[in-house]
């Protein structure tokens, strides 16, 4: 068999395909599509676009970037939605940063937790009303200040290309633990805040969770409200098996609106 060398016409195309096929599992880190880096948060298809790899030098890049102490993480109910916050979280972990975990939670209640916890920093891994195939995340910091909007998440993936592949806090750095913290009832409250239920009439009302996290949270907070709920596909399942989490889409409501006729 004739031996491949540098001068080969076969050897560049071989060896294109195993950086493509490590790109596509993550394996080469010198390579982060630059096209998940979006003007108000992360966003890519699993796991070609966006992977545990690329979470955990995004985790890097946020602690490089801010040095946070603490962080709080909260998810949808993607079905890859568990093993990036994984990553993200044992980066922060073994660079020194404690780790609250929010378990699944909405983005608003991400906002309502940097608002009122006492975190430097608040990653929302969720992709929003796309189709299942994505994931993403949502940045806030402490107080309930946006990252991104002003170009914060363009200088987070500079720094990210431009930086070392150093594992921060591998040396000298004491390993901190996660706590998980369930704030849905903090969370209901504050809501129920801005009205008076007594003023609310009787009403049956329809609602469609999608198999998104709003199930169990609307669920929850209509105890507190004089409403007789009509619930559709509450059970969290980021297979998305009845329809895709985007209402703006007319068919994606069909269930809903013969459900309010009926």
């Amino acid at each position: 068999m004739r031996k491949l060398d540098s001068k080969s016409p076969f050897f560049f195309p071989f060896f294109s395909l195993v950086a493509k096929q490590e790109r596509l599992t993550g394996n080469l880190r010198s390579i982060m599509d630059q096209s998940i880096f979006r003007a108000y948060d992360i966003r890519g298809i699993y796991p070609t676009e966006l992977n545990e790899s690329d979470a955990k030098e995004i985790a890097r890049g946020l602690i490089k970037m801010l040095a946070p102490k603490r962080v709080a993480l909260g998810r949808d109910a993607r079905l890859s939605a568990p093993v990036i916050q994984e990553a993200l979280t044992e980066v922060f972990l073994e660079s020194g940063v404690e780790v609250i975990d929010l378990g699944l939670i909405a983005t608003d209640m991400s906002v309502f937790a940097a608002g009122v916890l006492d975190v430097d920093l608040v990653v929302m891994i969720t992709a929003s009303h796309n189709p299942k195939e994505w994931i993403g995340m949502k940045i806030g910091l402490r107080g309930g200040e946006p990252f991104g909007g002003e170009g914060e998440i363009q200088a987070l993936a500079d720094l990210i290309r431009r930086g070392d592949k150093r594992t921060l806090g591998a040396t000298g750095v004491r390993k901190q633990r996660r706590e998980k913290k369930d704030i849905l009832s903090d969370w209901i409250k504050h809501v129920l805040t801005f009205v008076d239920p007594s003023v609310i009439k009787p009403l049956k009302l329809v609602v469609d969770a999608g198999n998104g996290v709003a199930g169990p949270i609307v669920q929850e907070l209509i105890r507190h409200l004089p409403l007789k709920l009509i619930p559709l596909y509450f059970e969290p399942d980021g297979a998305f098996p009845h329809h895709l989490p985007n209402p703006i889409e007319p068919e994606n409501t069909e269930d809903l609106r013969r459900r309010v006729i009926e």
